[in-house]
């Protein structure tokens, strides 16, 4: 191993971004360490992975390693433990009041607003009483943010989505009442329709300790759940205006190490924020078609080393896929005739097409998520019967 890549990485938690993470670490000749309370992550199972358990993450091995997070939990978690002086790690990461507005969706709307980023307008669950009747419908209602231990309780509510459609006031009512003490969770935001011709938009970056900067995005073809979610196929894009006005956001507001964006086009005055991640985001492997590699970047500007951030755009459009997810939204989207089988199966042929899990060198992940696919088809159709 070069002594230039002598301190380790450690990657948590080891869902499909983190394999992604452990991924393109190792392959630059970096030792990954791996930690995730589900011990059947499909990161656990790359052979790039050394895992570790929790007493050593805070101890040892978490002084001696770049940290790197790939939730928004795991980011806050670890700043936390810094900030109680029960870690000291190598990472590079924003200051503690934007990583707060990072992770607030409200107190994010005004940051980006004080800046002249265009926000869906927004407002606190609790704070909107007697204007229910007069809000336009319809609307979003979402986390105001995914931490602690309320995370739970906000997952089951969500039930898989990102986000919950209200129709009108009698149904906010009702969504009111059943959260009860829980109301100040969550905010209302205005509803933007999804425009076919203009998906949503993801730029991911990085701003080095020394204030260098570069961007790259994608667009989202389908995501899961399909309404509004993660983007589980996706495409490389050209958005040079938006990420321009990105980055000079960031960088006047004193950010700096990795982020990724969700932009949603609204018709009236483009495209709109919607979502910010202050970390690696699934499907962020596709920088390496512009070639950026975030968390190599982001590991070098961690322990001190030089670093040459250069960007490409590439010849022809890069599409990924995280193929497990993706077959479930368009097994979903034919039987609800939003899809031709034809369409479907071409988007598997795609020429220059990557795979989230599916790797030769490490095929292991793919197996294991297969098998554990195919089990839960054997346990539904017995259910069934």
């Amino acid at each position: 191993m070069s002594s230039r890549y002598s301190v380790p990485a450690l990657v948590t938690p080891l869902s499909i971004s983190g394999l992604e993470a452990i991924r393109l670490l190792a392959r630059e000749g970096i030792r990954v360490l791996g930690y995730d309370e589900n011990k059947h992550a499909i990161g656990y199972y790359s052979r790039y992975c050394l895992p570790v358990d929790d007493d050593l993450l805070v101890s040892s091995i978490g002084r001696a390693a770049v940290a790197f997070p790939t939730s928004d939990d795991a980011v806050w978690r670890l700043a936390q433990a810094e900030k109680r002086s029960r870690l000291s790690l190598k990472w590079v990461r924003p200051p503690d009041n934007l990583l707060e507005s990072c992770i607030d969706k409200l107190n994010l709307s005004l940051w980006a607003q004080e800046y002249g980023i265009s926000v869906p307008r927004s407002w606190a669950l609790e704070d909107i009483g007697c204007t229910i009747n007069s809000l336009t419908y319809p609307v979003v209602v979402k986390p105001r943010c995914q931490l602690g231990v309320k995370q739970e309780r906000t997952r089951e509510l969500l039930a898989g989505r990102k986000v919950i459609l209200i129709r009108d006031a009698n149904e906010m009512r009702t969504w009111v009442k059943d959260l009860g003490d829980d109301v100040n969770l969550w905010i209302v935001q205005e509803f933007l329709h999804l425009d076919r011709g203009n998906p949503p938009i993801y730029i991911a970056g990085y701003i080095s300790r020394q204030g260098e900067s570069v961007a790259f995005s994608h667009r989202k073809l389908y995501t899961s759940p399909p309404e509004a979610g993660v983007g589980v196929y996706i495409e490389s894009a050209v958005c040079e205006q938006e990420e321009e006005r990105i980055l000079n956001w960031l960088i006047q507001s004193g950010y700096r190490g990795i982020f990724g964006v969700e932009m949603l086009y609204h018709s009236e005055g483009g495209y709109r924020l919607v979502d910010f991640n202050p970390r690696f985001g699934i499907g962020d492997t596709i920088g390496l078609a512009f070639g950026v590699n975030l968390p190599v970047i982001s590991y070098l500007d961690a322990i001190g080393e030089q670093i040459a951030i250069e960007k490409h755009i590439p010849t022809q459009p890069v599409r990924w896929m995280a193929e497990f997810w993706y077959l479930g939204v368009g097994m979903r989207l034919l039987r609800e005739h939003k899809i031709r089988l034809k369409a479907f199966i071409r988007s598997w042929r795609y020429r220059h097409l990557w795979f989230g899990v599916w790797d030769l060198k490490d095929p292991v992940p793919f197996v294991y998520e297969l098998l554990r696919v195919l089990l839960a088809i054997v346990k539904g159709k017995r259910g069934g019967q």
